[in-house]
């Protein structure tokens, strides 16, 4: 998967280099762009959870893929408000048997919406440069599976699934580029940071024996985890101009 991205990455960037060489037309009052991305993920306590007591090493998150849209419109000739949606998702899945005739096996999904407000900077000395911040909040889910099997004793198997949840600010900074592809297209690249502490996820765990109860995401120890989803991203994608904001190249 990780190198699908990079393939579409780089095709995207090769098409908006041939683009960087064509004639600038008038900068668009407003835009619409979508993208795919790559962003990274703190999660030090979730991966500690993952491979605490256990006897072999066990996958950990580390990265993840985004896609989403922003809507970007010019409110003078430097300077530019928006909205964002973005959509983050990783999974680990580790499993595990041996002679003894047990197994073990612990997937966790994880998603977070992210909706923003920008606010960009667009200087009028460096054509298609931008940067700015952006605000808002990310809401977090994280779906959990854990199987303890014993083929020779089927009663003493631990089934335990757990649907939890949580919210919290996203704040970030970004630089990007855009440069013209078509008539009204354009090719756009960005990069930046996202502090997003999401703290504790509450939801419920469920065990067919036992029915379900209100709980929060926890370690072993039964201590409570938190979900810090902060990190860098990079993005590329396309985008639709909408009218003109002035007569200047962008």
């Amino acid at each position: 998967m990780r190198r699908s991205l990079v393939l579409t990455l780089v095709v995207i960037l090769a098409a908006g280099s041939v683009a960087w060489a064509q004639e600038q037309p008038d900068r668009p009052r407003s835009s619409l762009r979508f993208y795919l991305g790559y962003a990274t993920q703190t999660l030090t306590e979730v991966n500690d959870a993952i491979e605490f007591n256990i006897p072999v090493q066990w996958d950990t998150f580390g990265g993840a893929l985004e896609y989403g849209a922003e809507l970007d419109v010019m409110v003078s000739d430097v300077a530019s408000i928006g909205a964002a949606l973005g959509i983050q998702g990783s999974e680990v899945n580790n499993a595990y048997s041996d002679w003894s005739g047990a197994a073990v096996s612990d997937k966790i999904k994880l998603k977070v919406i992210d909706v923003s407000g920008t606010l960009a900077f667009w200087p009028p000395s460096t054509p298609g440069l931008y940067f700015g911040v952006s605000g808002g909040l990310a809401f977090g889910s994280a779906d959990s599976e854990f199987r303890f099997t014993i083929y020779d004793d089927p009663s003493s198997d631990i089934v335990l699934d757990g649907e939890f949840s949580g919210n919290g600010l996203s704040l970030g900074i970004f630089g990007g580029y855009q440069a013209p592809i078509a008539e009204s297209g354009l090719f756009f690249v960005k990069a930046g940071y996202r502090h997003r502490k999401l703290g504790e996820f509450d939801g419920r765990a469920c065990s067919p024996g036992y029915g379900c109860v209100d709980a929060s995401a926890s370690n072993n120890a039964g201590q409570p985890l938190d979900f810090d989803l902060s990190g860098f991203h990079i993005r590329a994608g396309v985008a639709f101009a909408f009218g003109e904001a002035g007569t200047g190249p962008r």
